[in-house]
Order: structure tokens, then C-alpha cells, then sequence
């Protein structure tokens, strides 16, 4: 269709004729789209012998490596670290296999989506410059996909010029491409590294507690076959059951009510995006705590209670914003519940296709090294001095449930006495 409305009523061609085009490999899998049985290329027109196509493919590779956030998600092989020779190996193999099918033979290739969806993993860096010097070796265009933490768009603090607040993605892409980043003082002061963030449970694990939230967040649940409205209607009413997109999803955001201890001059301002994808919780002086800490407690139900946990540092402007805006970094995980697995150690689904959880001789949820439901959370000061917004959601979209949220101060005992005192 493109290349016959290239051509003129006078015979002449016009841009269609011999323009670049894009071809969506099979399911924009590198394996697929390699596998000849499966994709081939459409015959086209050259022009001066110059093929006009490209084939677009998606890298992310090993799945469970570059898309999973966590092993709850349920793929398989998930790996929350990258390089070893087992894994150069394979993306030398995957490379090789590119080169086999399509830039040897003179057909060019976009990696149109690559890298890792999640930076806290250890090995992003070593993975990325990998991939984008051995794309560079077999003549492939890399384009690094970022859901909205890697790269700051506003330029918060940098004099509105974009950057990578992952400051050592920034310079694989600095080496790489022989460039010098702008990034200014205070810009660099927003700057993390990618890794599995060092943050865990307090040594003190009945720390005082500062302010609290009760209500309810429930994220959004989506449209998937997965979730079942019923159990959330007959378990939480019909306000958790809302609209999206015209379609009824579970979602809930009630404000609930914030007590604060007397003894700290601070308020705790909650906040939740209209979407019901994240909860915004704002404490306004952090400089009273020296330890901060959170404890979250989740809803007394199956589902709430083995949800995988999402904590990130947003800037004071998603308080405001009518789309839930505002610079959102620092993201965390923390996994509460082991999953049941095969002989092949993939995931074991139900027949809704949700994640079966593994439990013990008694019924009872396995806990992941990482549960954290009810346990006191290490924050991060340093974080906080420029990201005063803690940011609670999940991956889960079953129907999960959080019902309080407690800002604590590891640095003193529930009862006001310092931690590690003779008193205690």
C-alpha cells in the first residue's frame, strides 16, 4: 500500500515509494523473529540496490532479566543480577543469531525497545554497555526504553535540560557516544546509581512512632481476566469497584484519618493519583527524625496480604498534580511471599493465571527473604532531603489493599527512650 502510493499519476515517485519502513518482527521477539519458520521479511522495492526495510525487535533479554521487576510477576527465569559468563554468552548468541538473519544479508535492524525495565538490579550498567557495543558490532540501532525513572525530562534542577538521575547509565551513554553531559550541582544531588538498593528492615524493630495514615489505597486493578471484581465486591464493598477507561476496575482511595505525635511540630499530608496507581503520603519536616522509617500494614486478605511492595521518593509537586505528576526516583522493591514452581522452576499459575503462593505444612504463606508487611523500613535521609514524598503502590493488581501507614523514628523505642538504652 505504501510503495503504489509512492508512485505519481504522471509516473513520477514521490517519498512513499522509497521511504524507510519499519517491520514488527514476530511478536518483537528476538527468537521469533530470528526463527524462519515463524517470520520472513516482505519483498520490496530498492532503490539503487539500497534495501528500504527494517526490522523492528524488542530487547530485553533474558526476560526474567530485563522485564521482570520481581518474582512475583511471574516470569520465568527472573534474575535481579547480570554478568556472568553464562550471560555474555547469551547475548553473544543472541547478537550472533541477528547478524545470521538479517544485517549480513544487508537488511537493517532497530532495536526499537531495549535494556532493563528495572534499575535496581545489580549489573544494568555492565548489561547495557554489552549490548550497545555489540548492536554497534553488527550494525544494529539500540534505542534504550525508560518507563519515566532513568532520565529526568523536566531537567529538575538543571537548568531544564533532560538527564540520566542514574548518573551511571549516563555515562555508558557519555562513553559511548563521545559525549559531555550537562549536569549541574544541583542536579547531581538528585543522582543515584543503579543496584539492589542497600535500605532493608531497622535494627529496631519497635521504633516510636511519628504519624500515622488509616484508610484504604487500592491500586488499579486494570481490565485483566485475572482479577475477579466479585471477591473484591464481596470482601471490600462497592467502593472499592470504580471506573477506568469505562470499564469497572477495583480501585479505592479512601483519605482515612492522619494522627501525629504531639511531641513533633510536622503535619503528614496524604494524596493519591487520580488513576488510583500510586498513594502519596508528604511529610513536611523530615529534620525531626533521625532515623525515619515506615511500617505499612495491608488488609487481613490473601491477596493484600502476599502483595509485593513498590516505595519510591516523589518531589513535593505530586502533591498538586492533577495526573499524579511530579518527579517520581529511588524506587524499591521488597517481595513478601515465595511463589510455588515447576520442574522447570517457572512460576505456577492458577486458572485465573495468577501466581500460586507456596505454603508450609500448615497453610501458611512462605515469606520471601525481602517480607515486609508490618515491619519497620529503613528511609533514606538523603533521599528525602530532596524527594520529601514517600510514594506506596505494588505491581500486583488483584485487588491489594493497604490500610495504614506509619512514619516511625528508629533512633527511639515505641515508649520515647532512646534505642539501645540501659532502659530497654
Amino acid at each position: 500500500i505504501v510503495r503504489e502510493s509512492g508512485v505519481n499519476a504522471d509516473g513520477t515517485y514521490n517519498n512513499n515509494r522509497y521511504r524507510m519502513l519499519l517491520i514488527p518482527g514476530y511478536n518483537t521477539n528476538i527468537h521469533d523473529t530470528c526463527n524462519s519458520k515463524l517470520f520472513s521479511m516482505p519483498t520490496d522495492v530498492e532503490e539503487n540496490g539500497t534495501k528500504k526495510l527494517f526490522v523492528s525487535i524488542h530487547y530485553y533479554d533474558p526476560i526474567g532479566w530485563g522485564i521482570a521487576k520481581s518474582a512475583s510477576e511471574g516470569y520465568e527465569g527472573y534474575a535481579d543480577s547480570w554478568g556472568s559468563e553464562e550471560d555474555y554468552e547469551y547475548m553473544k548468541n543472541d547478537m550472533d543469531k541477528v547478524k545470521e538473519t538479517f544485517t549480513s544479508k544487508g537488511i537493517a535492524v532497530i532495536f526499537g525497545e531495549c535494556g532493563v525495565v528495572s534499575q535496581n538490579k545489580d549489573g544494568v550498567v555492565d548489561y547495557l554497555k554489552e549490548l550497545f557495543k555489540s548492536c554497534l558490532d553488527i550494525g544494529v540501532v539500540p534505542v534504550m526504553w525508560d518507563e519515566g525513572t532513568y532520565v529526568d525530562r523536566s531537567g529538575t534542577k538543571n537548568d531544564g535540560m533532560a538527564y540520566f538521575v542514574y548518573d551511571d547509565v549516563g555515562e555508558v551513554f557519555a562513553s559511548l557516544t563521545g559525549s559531555t553531559p550537562y549536569l549541574t550541582n544541583a542536579a547531581k544531588k538528585l543522582c543515584a546509581k543503579t543496584g539492589i538498593p542497600a535500605t532493608g528492615p531497622t535494627n529496631n524493630q519497635d521504633p516510636l512512632v511519628v504519624a500515622t495514615w488509616e484508610g484504604d489505597f487500592m491500586r488499579n486493578t486494570t481490565t485483566s481476566a485475572s482479577v475477579d471484581l466479585d471477591s473484591i465486591r464481596e470482601i471490600f464493598g462497592e467502593d472499592f469497584i470504580n471506573l477506568y477507561n469505562k470499564q469497572e476496575v477495583g480501585a479505592c482511595w479512601n483519605p482515612g484519618t492522619v494522627t501525629v505525635n504531639p511531641d513533633y511540630t510536622l503535619e503528614l499530608n496524604t494524596h493519591c493519583s487520580p488513576e488510583w496507581w500510586h498513594s502519596h503520603f508528604q511529610i513536611t519536616d523530615w529534620s525531626q527524625f533521625k532515623e525515619p522509617c515506615i511500617r505499612i500494614t495491608m488488609h487481613d486478605d490473601d491477596i493484600s496480604q502476599a502483595a509485593d511492595l513498590q516505595l519510591g521518593y516523589a518531589s513535593d509537586d505530586i502533591m498538586s498534580s492533577k495526573g499524579g505528576g511530579g518527579s517520581w526516583k529511588y524506587e524499591e522493591k521488597h517481595v513478601q511471599v515465595v511463589y510455588e514452581t515447576d520442574a522447570d522452576g517457572k512460576i505456577v499459575k492458577d486458572e485465573r493465571e495468577r501466581a500460586v503462593v507456596k505454603r508450609d505444612e500448615n497453610g501458611n504463606m512462605v515469606l520471601a527473604d525481602s517480607a515486609w508487611i508490618g515491619k519497620a523500613l529503613k528511609l533514606d535521609p538523603t533521599h528525602l532531603e530532596e524527594y520529601p514524598v514517600i510514594v506506596l503502590t505494588t505491581t500486583d493488581y488483584l485487588g491489594v489493599d493497604f490500610v495504614k501507614v506509619e512514619f516511625c523514628d528508629a533512633a527511639y523505642n515505641s515508649d520515647g527512650t532512646p534505642y539501645g538504652s540501659t532502659a530497654q
